[in-house]
């Protein structure tokens, strides 16, 4: 903000009102500008802020996306390693599928050849962060 009057001046009763006005007028666009200047910096910053949080919520996403399709391919080889067996227990029945299967006659509950259990997955909260 350039200097347009002189303190004594003001002091003295030397300035007329008109300066008076212009330089009051500078004075609170300087303010309105400072304030615009600000406002935009706080934007800018917010959507820094938030494209980083986009970014690593799609790195999660495809980590989370690869565990699943590694899980799924896992069971698919398990479940296809077992179809010869599973094709058997079916065309069998009670008793004689739980022992094809792996259960004795007694335990048909219980299954030797269990499939892959799936990996269990970190997931993050906005606490666990610190973003509480």
């Amino acid at each position: 903000m350039p200097k347009l009057l002189d303190p004594d001046d003001m002091v003295g009763g030397k300035t007329d009102d008109k300066s008076v006005i212009v330089y009051v007028a500078k004075l609170r666009q300087a303010f309105a500008d400072q304030a615009d200047d600000v406002k935009r910096r706080l934007a800018e910053e917010e959507a820094t802020r938030l494209a980083a949080e986009r970014a690593e919520a799609r790195k999660a996403t495809a980590s989370l996306q690869a565990d699943f399709e590694r899980g799924v391919n896992d069971w698919s080889q398990w479940a296809n390693g077992k179809k010869d067996l599973f094709a058997k227990a079916a065309a069998a029945s009670g008793a004689v599928a739980a022992q094809l299967l792996g259960a004795s006659p007694d335990e048909t509950n219980r299954w030797e050849h269990q499939p892959p259990l799936p990996r269990p997955l970190p997931l993050k909260t906005n606490r666990q962060e610190g973003n509480s």
